[in-house]
């Protein structure tokens, strides 16, 4: 989400860990896709300038179903359950 405040440029979003970067993980047994991510319930508001570049968090389902036009690579799509 964008955000807008006295002229300048935000963006909103959750944090997301790879699942093997997961502090505390509960369940050692459970299988992940190599590109899978997990949401958090942490998120924060930062500078637009500090975004270095965007990647697409989708569900499963979508992953199967297709890929998003201005898709540009394997390395930039992850998977969240």
């Amino acid at each position: 989400m964008l955000l807008f405040y006295r002229g300048d440029k935000y963006v909103y979003g959750f944090f997301y860990y790879l699942p093997w970067k997961l502090p505390n993980r509960v369940d050692q047994t459970k299988k992940f896709y190599p590109n899978e991510v997990v949401q958090t319930k942490f998120y924060d508001i930062l500078p637009l300038r500090n975004i270095r570049g965007h990647c697409y968090v989708i569900d499963k389902k979508s992953y199967c179903e297709g890929r998003p036009k201005d898709y540009t690579g394997e390395k930039d799509l992850y998977i969240c359950e």
